[in-house]
């Protein structure tokens, strides 16, 4: 199914309202920058991800294909020396500047303690105890990279140490007591909060982390007469969620509801080809366990 196609079925089913129309009247080509065209894009892109994300049935399976999922690798634990010029209670003065935000989210050590920082021009700021020994002016303090990179649109499904060669366990932010600080060595623990992966304890020295991905499907880049990106026994499935979202604008909770529990039974009817499967569980649509 083209874009184009699940657009139109869209409209169709909800009536052909004036407000979603997309085509070029009198040519019928459709207006990239209509307001409809847009509307039903952004309604059909939203039914994609709730379709990829779904939890199915008593057992509360989650939707999953192999083309969703990918590894790559990231870097981690970087590490920069900086030499102390002063120190002002919790304000440590460096001989290095840096832009305001450079290192937001690092730790400083002293050798024998970590501390959370902000940093802002020449200037740490450490957040929460001070250090118990001040540190003695020139010397030297480390700033550790206590996390990596990730994008944000995409879910985080595993995470690997090369250098131990072992899984990094999930912890939540909610967790964590952000009044004390975390020691260094190989991380064992990782919280995930905004675009970063947070590492507990904090690596001493660069290294890679090994992470399955999880990327979320988009139409960014997809042309009216492309094939929605997502295997095709879920293309109808994405379609009913979006005429759901329709109902739901114009004020229909009934055919709101109707849709959806045909969105969900699509789902439960649904079983993908069989080179595409994790695994699968009786005979439902292929999932694997969220």
């Amino acid at each position: 199914m083209t874009l184009e196609e699940a657009a139109q079925d869209i409209w169709e089913q909800l009536g052909e309202p004036t407000d979603l129309a997309f085509r070029v009247s009198g040519t019928g080509v459709v207006n990239g920058s209509s307001a409809g065209w847009v509307a039903l894009r952004r309604a059909l892109e939203r039914g994609m991800i709730a379709t990829m994300h779904a939890k199915i049935g008593r057992s509360q399976r989650h939707v999953r294909w192999k083309g969703s999922t990918k590894v790559a690798s990231y870097l981690g634990g970087k590490s920069v020396a900086v030499t102390v010029v002063s120190v002002n209670g919790l304000g440590i003065v460096v001989a290095e500047s840096a832009p305001v935000g450079t290192y937001l989210g690092w730790f400083v050590d002293d050798g024998v303690e970590l501390r959370r920082v902000a940093y802002s021009g020449n200037t740490l700021i450490v957040l929460g105890e001070a250090f118990g020994q001040v540190p003695v002016i020139g010397s030297t303090l480390t700033l550790r990279q206590g996390f990596f990179a990730f994008p944000a649109n995409r879910g985080l499904l595993r995470v690997t140490d090369t250098v131990t060669g072992r899984d990094v366990e999930i912890t939540r932010p909610e967790d964590i007591t952000w009044n004390v600080s975390p020691s260094t060595g190989d991380p064992t623990s990782y919280y995930h909060l905004n675009a970063r992966v947070y590492l507990e304890p904090v690596p001493v020295e660069e290294r890679y982390f090994i992470v399955e991905e999880e990327s979320y499907p988009t139409l960014v880049a997809t042309m009216a007469g492309d094939e929605l990106p997502i295997p095709q026994p879920l293309q109808y499935a994405a379609v009913l969620w979006a005429i759901s979202w329709g109902f739901g604008r114009y004020l229909n909770p009934e055919m709101k509801s109707s849709i959806r529990k045909e969105w969900r039974e699509t789902l439960l009817e649904t079983q993908l080809p069989e080179d595409n499967l994790y695994d699968r569980q009786d005979e439902a649509v292929e999932v694997r366990r969220a």
